[in-house]
This record gives C-alpha cells, structure tokens and sequence, in this order.
C-alpha cells in the first residue's frame, strides 16, 4: 500500500473519531438568573438547590445529550452585561416588559408559568388590600434596589413609610418581629407558597394574612438568544412534560 494511501486512511481515522466525539458532547448552556429567593434558589447556592437547579437538570437529561445546562445566578445588572454578548445562554423566571421586550422581538420567549406579586400582613393586623392607596399611612416593607408599582409613588408623596430589608426571609421575619418592623410586606405569590407550604416554616401559615387581591399578575418566561432556534424547540417540547410539571406541583405552582 502507498504511503499516500496509508496517510489517506488515516486522515479518514482521525475525522472519523473527531466527529464520533463531537456527536457526545453536549452544547452547554448558561442559566442565568437573578432569582436567587426561594423556591427558585434554597439557601446557598453553592448547595445547587431549589427549583432552578432541578429544572436545569430535568432539561439535560431531558435532551438527549443535545444540551447541558449550567446555573449561574447573577445580581440584575451583571446578568444584563452577559446577554447583551453573544453565547449561549438562556435565562428563567422572567417576563418581557423586565427587559423592555414587550413586542419580543428581541428575544425568543417561551411563557412558561402564572405568577403574582401579593400583599401580606399579619393575621392579627391583617391589612384587606385593594389598591396601592390601600397602604396609605402604613410602614411598608421592600427588598433594597426593587421598584413597587403604585407603592412607591406614594413612598414619594410621604403617604406610606418604606423600609428596606435585603432579602424575602428577612421581610417576612421583620413582620413576626417584636415589635414589629413594618406593617405590611409585599412578595411574589410562588415564594409566598413556598414558605407558607414548607414544614420548617410552619409560623408563618398560622400567622401570617395573604392579600386576597393581588398586587400584580403576570407570566414567568424562559428567555434566550434570537439564534437559538433549535433551543427554543426544545424548551418548547418540553413544556408539559411529566417530570416537569411534577416538579412545579412539589414547589407549588
């Protein structure tokens, strides 16, 4: 056999085994969230628990080995700087007008779960909340570097006392307190769900009131580039899967 031959069966060997190795490596991609409250993210997120990091294990088994996704919390501003550079990346838990996307045409989006932003009191100084002026004449209590729809115009005005605590547990531990620290608080509804509903929680049912009414309504997407097509066919595809929806069901959505 020729030398010429034998280099031509061997460059044919090598791709052969280049392409076979290619085939089982799966795309990583980037989960990026700033939510890193639960049930989206429990206790330190070094621990990789909560629902995100479940979901993005479900996803990559899910795929095939097409994908590998890889949760990355990040604070608001620095997941913002990520995004705008390309990669491949997706982001849970948000909505287009968060992103001034509200015609998504930015973004691909895949609506994935309703959600609410509620108020909440103590039952025994429950507060029935209809509207922002509601709270007029109250202590509220916020999460540093949030906007309150309706509420903080009126912080603005002198009509309500808005005191930052720096996370959800705290908020609602300073509304237990004694004296307390505010009167009123506001959180999302899956988180409220999740502290009311968790057993090493249990004070909070017995003594805490959840707004009938709430303060907001809206939808948490899945976000990712306008390139990843084919991602976003898979999230799609993946949508009512059982593993999935059970998992919704566990944390309460």
């Amino acid at each position: 056999m020729s030398l010429a031959r034998k280099l031509s069966q061997l460059s044919l060997l090598i791709l052969s085994l280049f392409v076979l190795e290619e085939k089982g490596v799966a795309k990583e991609i980037m989960v990026y969230t700033y939510h890193s409250h639960p049930p989206f993210i429990l206790e330190d997120p070094d621990l990789k628990k909560g629902i995100t990091f479940e979901l993005a294990r479900i996803l990559t088994r899910n795929s095939g080995e097409a994908f590998k996704f890889t949760v990355q919390p990040l604070p608001r501003k620095r997941l913002d700087l990520k995004i705008e550079k390309s990669g491949d990346w997706i982001v849970f838990w948000v909505n287009p007008v968060w992103f001034k996307d509200k015609e998504q045409k930015k973004f691909l989006w895949v609506p994935f779960i309703d959600d609410a932003n509620v108020i909440i009191s103590r039952k025994d100084k429950s507060i029935s909340y209809k509207s922002p002026a509601s709270l007029i004449g109250k202590r509220f209590g916020g999460i540093a570097g949030h906007y309150y729809v309706g509420i903080d115009d009126l912080v603005k005005s002198g009509k309500i006392v808005r005191i930052d605590g720096s996370y959800e547990k705290a908020n609602l531990d300073g509304l237990l307190a004694v004296p307390p620290r505010f009167d009123v608080t506001l959180l999302p509804l899956s988180t409220t769900n999740y502290f009311l509903k968790s057993p090493d929680y249990g004070r909070y049912e017995k003594e805490l009131h959840v707004s009938d009414i709430h303060h907001q309504d809206y939808k948490r997407f899945f976000m990712m580039p306008k390139k990843h097509t084919e991602l976003f066919q898979y999230i799609n595809s993946q949508l009512k899967n059982k593993d999935i929806v059970d998992l919704l069901r566990q944390y309460s959505f």
